[in-house]
């Protein structure tokens, strides 16, 4: 039995440890192929690449609820002997899904001043999106993470390679990355509905279950896709498309760290579960202070080297977005608070307030957006941002210190790391010019980092 225990346990963190990896390739592609993308294209068609890439990412995240996540999974379960006909029934739901989305976006395109010729590739990849999804899902279900990474791979080293390679032939045009990225999407949507056909079983009344279950899950997932993009539409809406370019690059680099709050999260979860049933809160509060230190220790490196970063990304006139990296940086930390908030309260049953919590955040961050970016311009999106992740990790601590839950979170603790971060990435801000100061800034968050190095221990024991 013990045996069977530890492969149960292996497996799952043999794909925790396969996806943070394949999470850090993709991002490092992000970085080293952003160079290219800002010196061999326009600043206006850079921005309207930007504004694509920002709807597909918001249309995936949207659907996300009805073809991956709680929803399928949960369904998968319900109908493991009918398997193929849930997954004839879940690609149909995401079509539909996908469809309607679409639908909504050529509405409201004269409001997001989406450009005409772009429709047709952003249907087609948000509706290719969604098939790839449902198999990918099945992958992730049945804990084949290879398959998972691989696909995750292809999808954005593939498209990435495809575009540098006819940039070198057709300069200055911005739709051989659309239509780089939607042909590699094509092919690999082929092949996973190939796949998805030839298992047995028809559509049946598995597709009204998965719509029941995902409805309720729909809200956060809007509220999720809106309160880390929406500031590019409304950048570009108030500001231009080149606004928009150069806001991306800061945005970019700025949320560089949040690969490791979502690989920290498929650990992080099952963990916290099991502490919670055992009530060992000491546990759990020790651990996450730790990881609200480090994070907060590497936003400070973060800081203290961005300008040297932002010369290798993007020519001189991009750092006119500079302001607001500091406010979107300080975003990590809260967004692992939020999520361990999350964790916390929906284990205790509570997942509608956890759903009120992100709704209320996202609610601000879009209020704030259209007060702000208008008059202080791209300072404004970034503290934005901040009072949004702010306000849902505020409200999640509010609500856990008013239950039975209150020691799970040392506010103490993590109250000083994040204003540590705040001060001295503040200060860095101000040397930009200053590289050898800059260097000096790292003393302390070094120190930090080798302050909870027995931390780390008893962390990686966990």
């Amino acid at each position: 039995m013990d045996n069977i225990k530890n492969i149960r346990i292996k497996l799952p963190a043999k794909a925790s440890v396969w996806y943070l990896g394949v999470a850090f390739a993709s991002k490092a592609v992000g970085f080293l192929i952003t160079p290219f993308f800002t010196r061999a294209i326009d600043g206006e068609a850079y921005g309207e690449l930007t504004l694509y890439l920002t709807l597909v990412g918001i249309g995936s995240v949207c659907c996300s609820a009805f073809n991956t996540g709680g929803a399928f999974f949960k369904e998968m379960k319900n109908n493991e002997e009918e398997k193929g006909s849930f997954l004839k029934s879940a690609l149909l739901v995401s079509l539909i899904a996908s469809s309607v989305f679409c639908l909504l976006l050529f509405t409201l395109r004269p409001f997001i001043d989406l450009p005409s010729h772009l429709l047709l590739p952003l249907f087609l990849q948000i509706i290719c999106d969604g098939i790839v999804a449902v198999a990918t899902s099945l992958s992730k279900y049945e804990y084949r993470y290879k398959e998972v990474c691989l696909i995750t791979l292809c999808t954005s080293v593939l498209p990435a390679l495809l575009t540098l390679l006819l940039l070198r032939m057709v300069r200055g045009r911005f739709m051989v990355r659309v239509y780089s990225l939607l042909l590699i999407s094509i092919l690999i949507a082929a092949y996973s509905l190939i796949k998805i056909c030839r298992l047995k079983g028809k559509i049946n009344k598995c597709s009204k279950a998965l719509v029941k279950t995902a409805i309720p899950i729909l809200p956060s997932s809007v509220s999720t896709a809106l309160s880390g993009q929406a500031d590019k539409l409304f950048i570009t809406k108030l500001m231009g498309a080149f606004a928009l370019a150069k806001y991306s690059v800061i945005h970019s680099l700025g949320v560089g760290l949040n690969f490791i709050v979502s690989a920290v999260g498929f650990a992080l979860s099952p963990w916290i579960t099991r502490k919670l049933r055992a009530k060992d809160y000491d546990a759990i509060s020790l651990t996450v202070s730790i990881l609200i230190s480090v994070l907060s220790s590497l936003c400070i490196f973060l800081m203290a080297l961005a300008p040297e970063a932002m010369r290798i990304l993007a020519p001189r006139e991009y750092l006119d977005a500079y302001p607001a990296l500091l406010p979107i940086v300080l975003t990590t930390p809260l967004s692992l608070l939020s999520s361990v908030n999350s964790i916390c309260l929906v284990n205790e049953g509570r997942a509608k307030e956890t759903l009120m919590i992100s709704v209320g955040g996202t609610a601000v961050g879009l209020i704030l957006n259209f007060m702000l970016i208008g008059k202080i311009g791209y300072l404004g999106a970034g503290l934005s941002m901040l009072a949004s992740q702010a306000t849902t990790a505020l409200s999640g601590l509010f609500v856990i210190f008013r239950s039975r839950l209150g020691r799970v979170i040392d506010l103490k603790k993590i109250t000083e790391a994040i204003l540590t971060a705040l001060t001295i990435g503040a200060v860095a801000y101000f040397l930009f010019e200053s590289p050898a100061l800059r260097v000096l800034l790292l003393i302390p968050p070094t120190i930090a980092l080798l302050n909870v190095f027995f931390g780390f221990h008893r962390l990686f024991i966990e």
